[in-house]
């Protein structure tokens, strides 16, 4: 199972990079298209696979990030136990800065930016792989990551904001023992501490041996502060059924959510309220609450935005053929996930 999992965050970055570069047939040609640029600087395709839609029951998520400016060393933290009273230092880590090899490669220099927080440290921390981000750790929890964004007023980049999408995975990895766990670790901390910085909205597919979960989280605005009593991220988690097959290319995934069910939903406290508050969801619409809609909405398909948001559309239109998806269809109107139509391996 492990050795799977593994080959899954390299075997199927083939298979997805093929699947960009045949359907977004005109994102590179730059004239006429709005979103032509942001295509080509977003490029994470996450790809997500349930245990009963795959060849030999195992769960299966990628990680494929372009991004010419990230330090893409890999580095493997052992397992450590932890003395009573040990604290744990949080440091703001840009998923896209470098250093010059002269000074120092990222992971030697990411300590020279403490935000002055420590968080008590646990008992015993998870050995684990990761790069940019957590990737896998000794329970095999495993990332893949894409960038999503959300509403311009929610960006908060001040220093407040003591967690960044870098900091909440490496965190997760140590203490993890569950793709839910790790949801409401990282959910916990952004609330508490803030989150943002150096990021804005971000999806990771957060997978276990025994299920797979999409999470997205956002900042709450530049005026946050631990002090105002109000969470500092707003986030949300909804598991892929086992039988389901979902992406994320770059944008938000979630939609209508029923907390009412804790077995597929997960959820900050204020999910639905900031929403409210912010002008994000009127309640006398008559509409149902979709988080993407409020927190990340995006009004192309793949035929209006000339292919550059193509993506969605044509893993779909790959794994669930018989649906008859129209390239047509609003991105915000595809499904959070589907039933597989047949099964699917790494190779």
């Amino acid at each position: 199972m492990k050795i799977k999992k593994l080959l899954t965050l390299f075997g199927m970055l083939f298979a997805v990079l093929i699947l960009v570069n045949a359907f977004a047939f005109d994102g590179q040609k730059g004239e006429g298209c709005e979103t032509c640029a942001n295509w080509m600087m977003d490029g994470c395709t996450v790809i997500i696979v349930g245990k009963d839609a795959s060849t030999d029951g195992s769960v299966m998520t990628t990680h494929t990030c372009d991004c010419g400016l990230c330090d893409w060393t890999w580095r493997y933290i052992p397992p450590a136990d932890h003395e009573p009273g040990s604290m744990r230092k949080i440091y703001h880590i840009d998923q896209f800065r470098t250093w010059d090899p002269k000074i120092g490669l990222k992971w030697d220099r990411y300590t020279d930016d403490f935000t002055g927080l420590e968080i008590p440290q646990v008992p015993h921390t998870h050995g684990y792989v990761h790069g940019a981000f957590g990737y896998m750790n000794d329970k095999q929890v495993a990332f893949g990551e894409s960038t999503i964004g959300t509403q311009k007023k929610m960006e908060n980049p001040t220093p407040a904001a003591k967690f960044d999408i870098t900091m909440l995975t490496l965190i997760a990895m140590e203490r993890a023992d569950t793709a839910r766990d790790a949801c409401k670790i990282m959910g916990e901390l952004g609330e508490k501490h803030g989150y943002g910085f150096t990021d804005t909205g971000e999806m990771l597919a957060i997978s276990d041996p025994n299920e797979v979960w999409i999470f997205e989280i956002m900042p709450v605005g530049p005026l946050w502060t631990p002090e105002s009593g109000k969470p500092g991220a707003i986030w949300c988690a909804q598991r892929v059924p086992d039988d389901h097959v979902s992406v994320c290319p770059n944008e938000s995934r979630i939609g209508e959510i029923d907390l009412n069910n804790p077995d597929y939903f997960m959820a900050s406290s204020n999910v639905i309220s900031y929403a409210e508050e912010n002008g994000f969801y009127d309640p006398e619409s008559g509409k149902p609450f979709s988080w993407k809609h409020a927190y990340s909405p995006s009004e192309y398909s793949a035929t209006s935005s000339g292919g550059s948001r193509a993506r969605l559309w044509a893993f779909f239109n790959l794994v669930a053929p018989s649906k008859k998806f129209s390239p047509d269809t609003p991105n915000m109107d595809l499904p959070f996930s589907v039933k597989a139509e047949k099964k699917y391996s790494v190779l």
